[in-house]
């Protein structure tokens, strides 16, 4: 962690050291381009969504709201240490989506104690950060201004933080009407035993089709039904990560 106080937004998997982006302690550091841009989600089968990205998201995977807080997650392995979508060389698969969340790595966001805004980070750990003057790699910095790859990381973190506050309402939304209800995802591997994959929350058909019309006229101006629509018919793609594993 940078020397700085700061507040990250939110849990952060997949991201290992995080710090602030400043030309002092960077100024010397250039970001290579993505040879294998995804290896480092390899080992990860949830990854975080927003609300935004659900119908998209929709169409590959599984979308559910998982642990305490009810983080809106894909589904993206079966076991706890392998993402499917991820190729040994660290390419996505060809047509899958890529979440965002993956796409910002290996910057995010984050509020300085004491001050208004927010901060643009960096992981120190990503192997994408090397020293400056490093073949085909961009500098992080020119005459000590942030260079046009840390503006457009601004950009892409700042449309992420917007979304997943707008995720976060909706969450809200969805538990405040009662509509979440715990699940157990499970897979039976072939030749292998019957296992638990994830236990969840998912949006009860019965308890959406119950609601009195007040609250679903609540639902539909705050814009919710696309996503909870989306949500539910990702639930088939339980049916499609057998056949990425099997692959």
């Amino acid at each position: 962690m940078a020397d700085d106080a700061f507040t990250l937004h939110g849990n952060l998997p997949l991201y290992e050291r995080v710090a602030i982006l400043d030309a002092a302690r960077h100024g010397d550091c250039a970001l290579l381009p993505a040879d294998a841009p995804y290896r480092f989600a390899s080992a990860a089968p949830l990854i975080a969504v927003t609300i935004d990205e659900f119908d998209r998201a929709a169409l590959d995977y599984p979308i559910l709201f998982f642990a305490a807080e009810r983080e809106a997650v894909i589904v993206t392995g079966l076991t706890a240490d392998r993402n499917l979508f991820v190729a040994p060389d660290g390419h996505y698969a060809p047509g899958a989506y890529v979440p965002a969340y993956l796409r910002r790595h290996p910057f995010t966001l984050a509020r300085r104690e004491g001050q208004d805004g927010n901060v643009i980070c960096i992981d120190e750990a990503s192997e994408r950060l090397v020293p400056l003057g490093t073949p085909g790699a961009v500098p992080l910095f020119e005459r000590g201004r942030p260079s046009d790859v840390v503006r457009e990381a601004i950009g892409v973190c700042n449309a992420v933080d917007a979304a997943e506050t707008r995720t976060r309402a909706f969450v809200a939304m969805l538990d405040d009407l009662g509509l979440l209800e715990p699940r157990q995802a499970y897979h039976s591997p072939p030749g292998g035993a019957r296992m638990l994959v994830v236990e969840y929350d998912s949006v009860s058909r019965a308890k959406l089709d119950a609601l009195d019309p007040p609250a679903f006229a609540r639902l539909r101006q705050g814009g919710a039904l696309a996503a909870i629509y989306a949500h539910l018919l990702s639930a088939g793609n339980w049916d499609v990560l057998p056949l990425w594993a099997a692959g």
